[in-house]
């Protein structure tokens, strides 16, 4: 689904992402690791397009999409959430997700009480259907976190990035995101960023460990969790 190739991205001196080389599989819920300032993120937004790569290769679906503008690549089929929720706080769930949705409908200019069939399909996903009129502002911070996947789930991507999906959410809001993320990668590509090892251990079907915006160690969750060099690099565990 998508590759990167000595992919870099410098900011001054600094290389926040290090000749970065991953294969990403269609179908696989991938999950990137590691601690503060590993590369993580800057990693996502180069994905995304955010950022444009100091230099190296993006690849999607084997076509160069290294220098691709976000909007580009979301038509492309690449979704984005971010570490804090990002809504329209004073529009209503429905609103925020109708939003969404038309930006795939770029010619059907609907009134606000109009109906598009991905939004509603992305709200009942989410489990958000009896929540649709309810302003963004005024729901939980659990269930912002699943609007904004709904408003991206509303684009129809093939792939999503989702940076620190279960930031800031108590054990119980963790838990239905959690299952929400798990339901949503049935048929998707998913690249993950999360710092809830339970949580990356239970859904990844592979996991990789970036350290100092580098490639320290890639494999299945029960090969990282074993892996003696992660536990020293990230975990903060001493060899025995």
């Amino acid at each position: 689904m998508l590759e990167t190739e000595a992919l870099c991205r410098r900011f001054g001196a600094l290389a926040a992402v290090d000749g970065v080389s991953l294969s990403f599989e269609a179908g696989k819920i991938h999950a990137l690791i590691g601690p503060n300032g590993a590369g993580k993120s800057t990693l996502l937004a180069l994905l995304s397009g955010e950022l444009r790569a100091t230099s190296g290769r993006v690849r999607l679906r084997g076509v160069d999409v290294t220098h691709h503008s976000p909007d580009r690549l979301s038509r492309l089929g690449i979704g984005r959430s971010y570490q804090t929720a990002n809504v329209f706080a004073e529009l209503s769930g429905a609103e925020c997700v109708w939003l969404a949705a038309q930006s795939r409908a770029p010619m059907r200019l609907l009134s606000r009480a109009g109906r598009l069939p991905g939004a509603e399909r992305a709200l009942d996903a989410c489990g958000l259907s009896s929540r649709r009129a309810i302003r963004a502002s005024e729901l939980s911070y659990g269930e912002q976190r699943q609007l904004e996947i709904a408003m991206v789930l509303a684009t129809e991507p093939s792939l999503l990035l989702l940076d620190e999906p279960l930031a800031g959410l108590g054990h119980d809001e963790a838990q239905r995101i959690v299952a929400l993320l798990r339901e949503v990668a049935r048929d998707r590509t998913m690249i993950l960023v999360e710092h809830d090892m339970d949580a990356v251990f239970s859904i990844a079907d592979t996991v990789t460990v970036l350290v100092g915006g580098r490639v320290l160690e890639r494999g299945t969750p029960q090969a990282i969790r074993a892996s003696r060099a992660v536990r020293e690099a990230y975990l903060g565990e001493e060899q025995p």
